[in-house]
């Protein structure tokens, strides 16, 4: 939505939100140009692709926000009367305050409403959002907007997504300036910075009023199994570094809400970049097994050992914990019910906002936390709090504590599939994480200095949860396999350069390098196959060439070289005989074949 040619807020229409209302409280009297940009890209973003996307209706409203204080103040004192327990005697004060309100509200007209809309609002304020919270639980509410950088849509549309999730929560500030909103993943702010340089300006500017926390303290949402160790720790490295230089802040939390299991080399890398927490909620999707623990120390390979938290805030089924909160009280109060520590921490990270393809916080969600803020009678202490201040909260109230320990990877008994699914990715992949680690080791051995950062940052976004492990659509493997390629041309082609400025020509010898950490010995394909005795590990050396290994097959299923001379059954397939050649023995011992029966076929 725009008006005057200027981004106002943006509206939410697809799967994951019903259509709610945006307010434009900047609105005064005069002429406008209110106009309103529409995407509809069908089935992209939308788990309903067969289904049209049509406007029917649009309307502008005038409201007087006195109301919707007072409605939304009584919907939040309603939902706590629901969610406190039938034991709980402060229920039932409640319920005597709740028909007291309700005995002086007269819903007629809009005039008699608004008679008494003061004095109700202040008995409101003094009998149930009194301040008298129950202050040994302290809920920690961030505003949130989980978007995949690439999953039902391609990595263009991701860049319109990160433009309106964040002008929503430019005009959320303007509004609710109490609120906080967190974002850590750094290519969504490389595309805001390049196609929409004014929003990324005031995105700086809110975060130097503490509005907008740039947090997560990894470069995007990385899945973490089918990733190398030196993948990941790029991961960290350039995350780090980027909020650093742009927004001068050292994150300490890692948060990865729906990445699909999380590898036991995790504890030793976050350790080793100074994090401090470990916070995600996907483990609760276990199809099988409960996973015992909330708060505890995860301890790597190394004995590193890093505190995790899981977000337990019960979706709106029940059935899994959740990253897209609607800052209800019954998902604030389920996330303690949930709980699993509560006997030795009583400080809750809650995330709130329309998520899995950005949207972010709403006007509804945020008017609920106004009330929350002042403090609801009988509900716990609520604050709004990034997740580095969380961390703070957290760190100080398990200090005494003895948590316990999980030891192990944190396996996701869930999406299970994704191992196998576009194997061709998974393989292309890993060769050039290989290509990445050849080129730099022979770059080093020429003492050159190669800045290899802008290759592998093209790189690590293909290791996204959504792309690596194969769950997004076809659109986005077409756009990731030119990457690849791209990225092993250039690979290949400054590998090829720096290993032929290491050689020096010498007439029947051979230039060998082993990339490997352990000694080498073995056979190579180079025109002819040749064999290779104990070649150090990394090292560059130049060996006589050696003599060829000629394999030829004959009529009497004989295949012979230079080393060894071996027979085949050709009707059962198996080798019969290997005659050591140099040393003039017979490798194989006589061994009778009579019981196998292969089929002739």
């Amino acid at each position: 939505v725009f008006i005057n040619q200027k981004y106002a807020a943006s509206l939410i229409m697809d799967c994951w939100a019903k259509g709610e209302p945006v307010f434009l409280k900047e609105l005064k009297p005069g002429n406008h140009l209110l106009s309103i940009w529409l995407e509809l890209d069908q089935g992209w973003g939308s788990m309903r692709p067969r289904e049209k996307s049509i406007l029917t209706e649009a309307v502008l409203q005038l409201f007087d926000t006195r109301l919707l204080d007072l409605a939304t103040a009584l919907e939040v004192a309603l939902e706590l009367y629901q969610v406190l327990p039938q034991d709980d005697p402060e229920k039932y004060q409640l319920r005597q305050q709740l028909m007291k309100l309700y005995r002086n509200i007269e819903m007629t007209d809009y005039q008699t409403i608004t008679r008494n809309l003061n004095q109700l609002l202040s008995w409101i304020k003094r009998d149930v959002f009194n301040g008298r919270a129950r202050k040994k639980i302290t809920a920690y509410l961030f505003g949130h907007a989980h978007i995949d950088l690439a999953w039902l849509w391609n990595f263009a549309t991701t860049r319109r997504k990160a433009l309106r999730t964040t002008v929503n929560q430019l005009a959320n500030f303007r509004k609710y300036p109490f609120m906080v909103f967190q974002q850590g993943q750094v290519p969504l702010y490389l595309m805001l910075k390049e196609y929409y340089p004014d929003v990324y300006q005031q995105i700086k500017q809110a975060q130097q009023r503490g509005n907008w926390e740039v947090s997560g303290g990894i470069r995007l949402e990385a899945d973490t199994n089918l990733t190398g160790q030196e993948s990941l720790i790029r991961q960290l490295i350039y995350g780090k570094q980027f909020m650093q230089t742009e927004f001068g802040i050292e994150p300490k939390v890692v948060w990865l809400p729906d990445v699909f299991g999380y590898s036991w080399v995790l504890p030793q890398i976050f350790k080793k970049a100074g994090i401090e927490l470990f916070i995600t909620t996907k483990i609760s999707w276990n199809q099988y097994t409960h996973f015992p623990y909330d708060t505890f120390y995860w301890l790597g390979v190394d004995g590193s050992r890093i505190l995790t938290h899981f977000v337990t805030m019960p979706d709106s089924v029940g059935r899994f914990h959740t990253y897209n909160g609607l800052a209800t009280l019954k998902q604030i109060y389920g996330t303690w019910q949930e709980y699993q520590q509560k006997e030795q921490n009583n400080v809750l990270g809650i995330p709130y906002g329309v998520g899995d393809g950005g949207g972010g916080p709403r006007d509804s969600m945020l008017w609920r936390i106004k009330w929350l803020l002042k403090g609801l009678r009988g509900f716990f202490k609520v604050k709004n709090a990034g997740l580095e201040k969380f961390n703070q909260a957290l760190q100080k109230q398990i200090k005494k504590q003895k948590l316990p320990c999980w030891q192990g990877e944190l396996y996701l008994e869930f999406h299970r599939g994704t191992y196998t699914t576009h194997s061709w990715l998974k393989s292309f992949h890993k060769e050039i994480e290989q290509l990445f680690r050849l080129a730099e080791i022979l770059t080093e051995l020429k003492r050159e200095k190669e800045n290899w950062r802008t290759l592998w940052q093209e790189f690590l976004i293909v290791q996204f949860h959504d792309i690596l492990p194969g769950t997004s659509i076809r659109a986005v493997y077409q756009e990731v396999k030119k990457m690849l390629e791209q990225i092993k041309g250039t690979l290949e082609q400054k590998i090829t350069k720096t290993f032929a400025s290491l050689l020096t020509a010498r007439q029947g010898w051979l230039a060998v390098f082993n990339q490997h950490s352990w000694p080498f010995t073995g056979r190579v394909k180079l025109k002819d196959w040749v064999w290779l005795e104990q070649v150090e590990p990394l090292a560059l050396v130049s060996l006589k060439k050696p003599s060829r290994l000629n394999s030829r097959r004959l009529k009497t299923n004989i295949l012979e070289n230079d080393y060894l001379k071996v027979t085949i059954d050709p009707q059962r397939g198996i080798v019969t005989r290997i005659f050591d050649k140099q040393n003039q023995r017979e490798v194989l011992k006589a061994v009778s074949y009579t019981h196998l029966t292969l089929p002739t076929n």
